[in-house]
């Protein structure tokens, strides 16, 4: 095995959790990291066909083997022990609550990983398995592993790959840390009364759209979108990015909503999408924007976008417009949030449109877009985090 002279990060890759385009996203991160970490990729050596998915990530395999004490009072005696005196809160022993699943003799697997582990080995990462989504073998894996990690004193994190706002947290609470893609799984888990004390991390829409088993094309053209602009554009990602489908038969209103929107204008980035065709004179729609809102757009981070590639939208937090159209319609089939200032319409809101005839209500709206900017961390600054040991 060629050893790393970098830290070096896990990837433990299972069946259910590579598709060709999770693989691009993983293959597109490794790169992403390389100069302060290396990624490896692990598969289980019995996954042939997500070796094979997964081969330009040039995964390793690993070997595990099981051990398993059939239906018996002996199964039954080793989790009673196992457990101990623990009880619920209103006295209930744990253990009488074997006796509901066939008198506790459930079938008892010991899994064990074999695979040396590098001594610069800073993390291992799995995604974290769920009952109502997950095989018994995946399950087994995400346990020897995190047993592995435990006994090599590694820190150990898992990923949502399948939703984590339900009822079970036994699993993500055995780590160190949790990665969510899902704003509704980061609140669940961060709430008092799950008692989750370890690290919970959400990933930018950008990076954790490409982890839903439904990923539609919108978000697949606009895999590393976000990336390509923190370089070529010097995008700062910190910021709020509100992407704005500027419409020059919409110039007066499109001037008072910049205006409106210089009050965060420290905090925010503006894309503005903008068309060849959309010219009046001489002017071009980039160069009437700018002369429009020249005194605004002083203060505040923008840049230029086509409108032909709307995929660029999923980069931002919130798509803000002054009425519905082309891009509002396709910011909202795709779950990105869509705020509307109209003063000539009634306010509304309706799955992730929300229209506003109030200045106030808009800009509160913009400012609860922005606190919840500040809950996002890239995978990149996470592992980051997590190679230099920095708590969230």
């Amino acid at each position: 095995m060629k050893q790393s002279k970098k830290p070096i990060i896990y990837w433990i890759l299972q069946d259910n959790q590579v598709t060709p385009l999770i693989a691009d996203f993983l293959e597109l991160m490794k790169h992403r990291v390389n100069n302060f970490t290396t990624i490896k990729y692990l598969i289980p050596s019995h996954n042939s066909d997500t070796l094979k998915t997964a081969a330009k990530l040039n995964p390793d395999s690993f070997k595990m083997s099981s051990s398993i004490k059939p239906n018996s009072y002996e199964g039954f005696s080793i989790k009673k022990n196992l457990i101990g005196d623990h009880e619920f809160s209103e006295g209930l022993a744990f253990w009488r609550t074997l006796l509901l699943d066939d008198l506790g003799s459930g079938n008892l697997f010991r899994a064990q990983i074999h695979h040396e582990v590098e001594p610069n080995t800073r993390a291992i990462v799995l995604q974290i398995p769920t009952p109502l989504g997950s095989s018994a073998s995946e399950e087994r894996v995400f346990y020897a592993w995190v047993y592995l990690a435990k006994q090599a004193n590694i820190p150990v994190f898992g990923y949502e790959l399948l939703p984590l706002d339900t009822r079970w947290t036994l699993a993500p609470s055995l780590l160190d840390g949790v990665i969510t893609t899902d704003y509704d799984s980061y609140r669940h888990l961060t709430q008092n009364k799950t008692n989750m004390k370890n690290n919970i991390w959400l990933v930018p829409r950008y990076e954790g759209r490409f982890f839903s088993p439904g990923c539609p094309p919108l978000w697949r053209n606009g895999l590393g979108v976000a990336y390509k602009y923190q370089k070529e554009l010097k995008i700062d990602f910190e910021k709020t990015i509100i992407y704005i489908p500027h419409n020059v038969a919409m110039t007066y209103e499109y001037k008072n909503l910049v205006s409106h929107l210089k009050c965060f204008s420290d905090k925010i980035h503006l894309m503005f999408c903008i068309g060849k065709d959309q010219v009046r004179g001489t002017y071009k729609h980039n160069e009437i924007i700018e002369i429009i809102s020249k005194q605004d757009l002083k203060k505040i981070s923008h840049s230029f976008h086509d409108l032909n590639m709307p995929w660029e939208m999923t980069i931002a937090d919130c798509v803000a417009a002054c009425s519905s159209c082309y891009a509002t319609s396709i910011s909202i089939n795709n779950n990105i949030p869509t705020i509307i200032y109209d003063p000539m319409i009634s306010p509304s809101k309706r799955n992730a449109k929300q229209s506003f005839n109030s200045i106030a209500d808009f800009q509160n709206c913009i400012n609860e877009v922005i606190l919840s900017h500040k809950k996002r961390t890239e995978f990149a600054k996470i592992f980051s985090q997590i190679i230099n040991k920095k708590p969230v």
